[in-house]
């Protein structure tokens, strides 16, 4: 074999090498074409929506002996976490069986806390756990009490305290849903187990039977049913 062959042989070898290398590597590298690209990450700030109870108007109106209604302000970071506040005003009145009168004046509360929505983000509907801590300060009344019992006269009392005031503050465990209606519009309702951290009272021995906010003083238990508007 001379010179030039050999030449040939090489330089035609060589040839092959450079066009063959470039596409193994083009095969080896297919495979990255095929990686799922990561979803970009959720805002943080998904939305505003303002609301209103429904639940006690209704109660109300079939017969109940106190009346509340309130607004609400949810914030929505993540389509997950929903800080809450909700604001209200609400009063009672009642008669006992041994005609004992029993009056909270119209009063404020406030709740503040935070709704976990347990669905994927992306869904527009809400199955949520949640807290709230709330207070009030209100006036309240007991009438017509009568104490006399005809044997030990210093401990009877018959007549009407003076109006009495007071402050509570108690926490609720909640879990509900929400669910949207059309465009903005969402409505859900919520069961709440309650329990007082506090009662101030001018006098221990007369307290409140119905707490704006909360209920009555030997309520664990409450339902609210909203409707919501999502404003941005």
């Amino acid at each position: 074999m001379n010179l030039a062959k050999i030449f040939n042989y090489f330089l035609g070898n060589l040839l092959l090498l450079f066009v063959l290398t470039p596409l193994s590597a083009q095969e080896k590298a297919k495979p990255l074409q095929n990686i799922t690209k990561e979803p970009p990450p959720t805002p943080l700030f998904q939305g505003l929506y303002v609301g209103t109870d429904l639940f006690g108007l209704g109660a109300y109106a079939f017969g109940t002996d106190y009346l509340s209604y309130e607004a609400s302000l949810h914030a929505n970071l993540k389509n997950k976490y929903f800080p809450v506040w909700e604001i209200g005003m609400g009063k009672g009145n009642t008669t006992t069986d041994i005609d004992l009168k029993l009056s909270t004046e119209m009063g404020l509360y406030n709740r503040i806390g935070l709704n976990y929505n347990m669905l994927n983000r992306k869904n527009e509907d809400f199955i949520f756990v949640g807290f709230r801590y709330g207070f009030s300060s209100f006036n309240y009344n007991i009438e017509n009490i009568d104490l006399s019992n005809g044997y030990w006269p210093s401990d009877e009392y018959v007549g009407n305290p003076p109006q009495q005031s007071a402050t509570v503050n108690w926490g609720e465990f909640l879990a509900g849903i929400q669910v949207r209606i059309v465009s903005n519009f969402y409505m859900g309702w919520s069961v709440r187990y309650k329990a007082k951290f506090s009662t101030k009272v001018d006098d221990k021995n007369l307290e409140p039977w119905y707490i704006p906010g909360y209920g009555t003083g030997n309520s664990s238990w409450g339902i609210t049913y909203n409707l919501f508007y999502k404003i941005y």
